[in-house]
């Protein structure tokens, strides 16, 4: 019976950590009709330099390529993504791991950003940091500030439920950002995120 119990607290355990802001959002599929974005859906999650020459290219609409990340997901276990990204920009775009916040685009450093929190959503203090300096970049994109809004949601988790609405809310509230996240993907964000609002007194 005991061995019971602590296998039904370890599953719940499990289950609530995996109810985040970062693993309960995911909206690849609000761009299922991208070709790329539905063969991340239907991938085993794992990076390839077909997806990276997908993701990296500012030709291709941002939403979609953020789209590709989410579709990609996460594991419990961890994932490294975000390395075989970074070592993709090291070659392709002539980068250093010394220099690449500097040298990056906004829209790439947010790319890599989700990457890094969906491989580890336990830990995305880094993540939360590429976050911030891809948003001051792509300042007037509401796709940067609402991937920077999810994963300081996620830093906050365990602190303030209230702080993780606002964090976002404030994202969808702004006038100035550039819609470039279709409405499917907001929809989705905040079907979860709103239920955090309740918890602002």
């Amino acid at each position: 019976m005991r061995l019971l119990v602590i296998a039904i607290f370890s599953f719940c355990s499990t289950f609530l950590i995996a109810d985040s802001p970062i693993t309960s959002t995911g909206f690849g599929e609000a761009y299922a009709d991208v070709p790329m974005v539905k063969k991340a859906i239907d991938s085993d999650g794992e990076l390839t330099d077909e997806y990276c020459n997908f993701i990296f290219d500012k030709k291709n609409d941002f939403g979609a390529r953020i789209a590709v990340v989410s579709a990609l997901g996460w594991k419990f276990d961890g994932k490294t993504n975000f390395d075989f990204a970074l070592e993709y920009l090291i070659r392709m775009k002539k980068v250093k791991k010394s220099n690449y916040l500097k040298k990056l685009s906004g829209e790439d450093l947010i790319c890599l950003a989700y990457l890094k929190a969906l491989d580890n959503y336990f830990k995305v203090d880094e993540a939360l940091q590429i976050a911030e300096a891809g948003k001051k970049k792509a300042k007037s994109s509401y796709t940067a500030h609402i991937i920077h809004a999810l994963i300081a949601a996620q830093a906050n988790f365990d602190k303030n439920w209230c702080d993780c609405w606002k964090f976002c809310d404030n994202v969808r509230q702004s006038k100035s950002l550039n819609e470039d996240l279709n409405s499917k993907a907001q929809k989705i964000i905040f079907d979860y995120m709103d239920l955090y609002k309740e918890y602002c007194k």
